[in-house]
């Protein structure tokens, strides 16, 4: 492998005529020419403040929480009744769908539980 052998630079050579950066021209300042619209000035809307929110949450009725237990609690009456005469009470002409029947009041009860405060 031959090695190659570079010149170093020197500070000196810098400093030659060739190395001259021409000086900085500066633009002249800019004159705003008469002819370019002023924009116009916007006006803004005067602050109205949003409507004062309530104390907090309405309590519920006094009879929301009577019906709500008493849904869920009827509901498993309805289905255990349902189990324990093979499907033949409360309504016997619809059989198995007393189950239905059933699990739709522990819903609804369920249901009103998320309107509980």
């Amino acid at each position: 492998m031959r090695a190659v052998h570079v010149a170093p630079l020197s500070f000196g050579d810098l400093a030659s005529p060739s190395f001259r950066v021409p000086p900085v021209r500066h633009a002249p300042p800019l004159d705003r020419s008469p002819d370019v619209p002023e924009s116009r000035s916007r006006k803004k809307a005067t602050y109205i403040p949003p409507p004062e929110k309530s104390a907090g949450p309405k309590p519920n009725a006094p009879w929301f929480v009577p019906v709500m237990l008493g849904l869920m609690l009827a509901g498993l009456v309805w289905i255990v009744v349902t189990y324990l005469t093979g499907s033949q009470y409360p309504i016997p002409s619809i059989g198995q769908w007393n189950l239905a029947v059933g699990f739709t009041l522990i819903i609804a009860g369920f249901g009103m539980t998320t309107r509980w405060r």
